[in-house]
């Protein structure tokens, strides 16, 4: 391909590629085409290699201790909002989790099962599950009789939310089953509010935490937020 396929503007804007070998054959061999037949090129040439003399001719500067600590500084004064919004995260899922167990156990969201004795109080109460629409009962928990009492609450919080279950309780003594419960059916979905409740309310300390703990590093670096 010759040289005249190219404007004067492009062909000169290849010779400082030209100088420090970066251009590649085929456009070299097309440059040095329009050098030999343009004197014009021939001095622009020129122009660019005392330009690159010149160039690689001066020092170099060197960055004083007083700059390089600058730099250091501005890089260290970018890190504190990290940091802040680590701490603060940290403070938010903690105080969340912390949050998330009172509420769990004084609410205690659940199916609750309620029964009554009328005559000799049983050994141990056995309370048995199993999902609705299927026969396998598992025992979920045992609880022990108490004289006097004839008035008795298990909670069972320990389900799959949105599930039915079938419950049964058997009154047992001395390794003898007194008398079993007809199995009754329970769904789950009773104590979803309660439980979405006590997961907003979680969520919701957590990220205030989270914000007055980054809000007071920022405003305080150099102290620490009183433990609560």
């Amino acid at each position: 391909m010759k040289s005249e396929a190219y404007s004067r503007q492009e062909l000169s804007s290849w010779l400082p590629l030209y100088l420090n070998g970066s251009l590649d054959a085929d456009k070299r061999l097309i440059l040095e085409s329009w050098l030999d037949s343009d004197p014009q090129a021939g001095l622009e040439l020129e122009v660019w290699r005392q330009v690159r003399s010149a160039l690689a001719s001066q020092p170099r500067p060197a960055l004083s201790q007083h700059a390089w600590r600058g730099i250091n500084q501005t890089i260290q004064a970018g890190r504190p909002p990290v940091r802040h919004a680590l701490a603060g995260a940290a403070a938010g899922i903690l105080l969340a989790a912390l949050s998330l167990v009172v509420l769990w156990l004084a609410i205690r969201p659940g199916v609750a099962l309620e029964w009554s004795v009328r005559e000799s109080v049983p050994v141990t109460f056995r309370i048995y599950r199993a999902p609705a629409g299927g026969g396998e009962f598992a025992l979920v928990k045992e609880l022990p009789g108490q004289p006097g009492v004839s008035q008795y609450r298990y909670l069972d919080m320990l389900f799959v939310p949105g599930r039915a279950y079938i419950y049964r309780i058997e009154a047992v003594d001395q390794g003898h089953v007194l008398v079993s419960s007809q199995p009754v059916i329970s769904h789950t979905n009773a104590a979803l509010p309660g439980q979405a409740a006590i997961l907003v309310s979680s969520l919701l300390v957590g990220l205030l935490a989270a914000s007055t703990v980054r809000t007071w590093r920022q405003n305080f670096p150099g102290r620490q937020p009183a433990a609560c």
